[in-house]
């Protein structure tokens, strides 16, 4: 073969990936450089970032061997190792770039998958359809790209490893995957049933035997976390340990696939310009690549015949149906039995997902789909795919292909107001703390700084001065190591002086009054409290005492302004504005 015969081939192979990775860098990535850091990340990633290599190491394999973070340590060792990598090949922005880097690999494994169980076409609506999953809008988060995505990656590899007959490997892989994250465990179940050939003996005792083996993973490993005291497995009450993972199941899979088609229609209520650009391209790139695409492989007009078959006399009875299924084509069987087991990956996605709702739509709190993308978008791609085939089959085969590429270019739009949500939220997130520390110079130890919520710029799709404002303050200024408790931020709730005071004592910080971490609840003193309050969309820092709720409350004043006056931490050079800039 000569150089150029193989230069052809390698395109032939890679424009697939390379295209499911464009799409998937524009459609969560495309406007990196105006991202920041958000809850959890506020905790995790400067810490990483600020570590030497010998203080990484340490930490990272006693996080490992002390089975930390609620026992799923590689998880939290992963964002480590990654935020102390990435910023030193790029900033916060090589920080996005690794994630990304588990993100596209994830991409590349379902687009593998898909080929290897369903057929190229099927493998590029696959990949296409994971690289815009719509009903999670977390991916570039910090936290769950770099601590969550490996799991996923785990576990699709232990999904391709057992249907290449290497079993102990996709074992040990299932296992690694619940010492990750634990939600994508349930996709590897599906493993005997995306094997190619028929269904026989041999069949249901792998499946036998599989469900025997993870279910033991999944024993021995719980059996752990429990040792260790993981209060999200341990401190679930019965009955609710058994009932959230079925009510999940039943619960999580039609509202992901319903927002394959409801993140359209909020892609139309797009308002910039750059996100109807964006679809605008994509719709010509992807009209271009469909139209072109060789009618082949997955199913064919001959297969969907075979589907849309006479029924026989007595449809209802086991030998009819079974007559009916071997009249079909071995390709309709095998696209069938791939459609039940991706099904089966979409609900074994949740029954591991206790701590967040399944109906969730908006926010973090789509995590909850994460672990359902692989699966959702394989249904997905074999349902349009048959789609298609049907419109080919009555002669509307470019049709078909048109009206596949306006649905993702339109879920490449949602994408786009994903993004903006991360941009505003970092925006918002600078000018509130820039316009803050101006205005605190006083700060002491215990001194607890209550905001009201209203100006502080909330986003629908990332939490941005949230729960997490108490974590900020002391990684903004290197105050003295003796200030214990250090001064800290807490966001007041929306009726906070309804619940803030009980009798004529100190303030009571509680889920009622703060939105805050539950071991920051508790009473303080008037005299430690600085207090903003909303006036006209502002904050304005409150002196004197004042009345709340019928009762006059002393607060910390000062007649002076200006910054605490301590040494700058990793943090103020990426939040705080320079003087002049917006």
């Amino acid at each position: 073969m000569t150089l150029r015969s193989r230069l052809l081939a390698l395109g032939r192979a890679a424009w697939p990936v390379l295209l499911i990775l464009a799409i998937a860098w524009v459609a969560r990535y495309l406007h990196v450089r105006e991202f920041g850091l958000y809850e959890d990340d506020l905790t995790i990633i400067p810490r990483g970032v600020t570590m030497s290599g010998s203080e990484l190491v340490t930490h990272v394999t006693t996080y490992i061997i002390r089975l930390y973070g609620h026992g799923r340590p590689l998880s939290d060792s992963l964002i480590y190792l990654g935020s102390w990598l990435g910023w030193r090949v790029g900033g916060l922005t090589g920080i996005y770039v690794l994630g990304f880097a588990f993100f596209g690999l994830n991409c590349i494994l379902v687009f593998l998958l898909a080929r290897r169980v369903a057929g190229q076409q099927v493998a590029l609506l696959s990949g296409l359809a994971f690289a815009v999953f719509p009903a999670d809008t977390t991916q570039a988060f910090l936290t769950h790209s770099l601590g969550l995505q490996p799991a996923l990656t785990l576990a699709l590899l232990a999904l391709l490893a057992y249907l290449s007959n290497r079993r102990w490997l996709s074992w040990i892989l299932a296992a690694l995957v619940l010492f990750t994250y634990e939600t994508p465990f349930g996709l590897i179940a599906a493993g005997p049933l995306l094997a190619p050939g028929p269904w026989d003996r041999g069949r249901a005792r792998r499946l036998v035997l599989h469900g025997v083996i993870m279910a033991g993973i999944l024993a021995a490993v719980l059996g752990v976390r429990v040792a260790i005291s993981d209060d999200r497995v341990a401190g679930i009450p019965f009955p609710w340990v058994f009932l959230t993972p079925l009510v999940h199941m039943v619960e999580g899979p039609p509202v992901s696939l319903g927002l394959f088609g409801l993140r359209v229609l909020s892609a139309l209520g797009m308002s910039t310009v750059g996100g109807w650009l964006v679809s605008g391209c994509a719709l010509a790139v992807l009209s271009g690549v469909f139209l072109l695409l060789p009618q082949e492989g997955g199913l064919s007009t001959e297969d969907l015949a075979s589907f849309h078959q006479d029924s026989p006399p007595g449809l209802g009875s086991w030998r009819a149906w079974r007559e009916r299924w071997s009249a079909l084509t071995e390709r309709m069987r095998q696209y069938l039995r791939v459609s039940v087991a991706a099904l089966l990956m979409m609900i074994l996605a949740y029954p591991l997902t206790y701590t967040v709702r399944a109906y969730s739509i908006d926010g973090r709190d789509t995590r909850v789909h994460f672990a359902a993308a692989a699966g959702g978008a394989l249904v997905v791609a074999l349902l349009v795919n048959a789609a298609w085939v049907g419109l080919r089959r009555a002669g509307r085969g470019k049709l078909g292909a048109v009206l596949i590429a306006l649905w993702l270019a339109l879920l490449l739009g949602f994408g786009q107001v994903i993004q903006e949500d991360y941009r505003q939220g970092w925006v918002s997130q600078r000018r509130f703390w820039s316009y803050l520390v101006a205005q605190i110079p006083d700060v002491r130890a215990g001194t607890v700084v209550l905001v009201e919520p209203l100006p502080l710029g909330d986003v629908t799709q990332i939490g941005a001065n949230t729960w997490n404002l108490p974590r900020v303050l002391e990684q903004l200024y290197e105050f003295p190591d003796e200030w214990s408790p250090p001064p800290r931020v807490i966001r007041l709730q929306p009726d906070w002086r309804n619940y803030i005071l009980s009798g004529e004592g100190p303030l009571s910080l509680n889920w009622q009054s703060v939105l805050s971490p539950e071991s920051l609840w508790g009473e303080v003193e008037g005299r430690n409290v600085i207090l903003f309050l909303d006036e006209g969309g502002v904050l304005v820092r409150q002196s004197g005492p004042m009345d709340i709720a019928g009762q006059m409350t002393s607060l910390m004043t000062t007649d002076v302004r200006g910054e605490p006056p301590y040494a700058h931490r990793l943090l103020y050079d990426l939040m705080i504005l320079p003087p002049g800039a917006d």
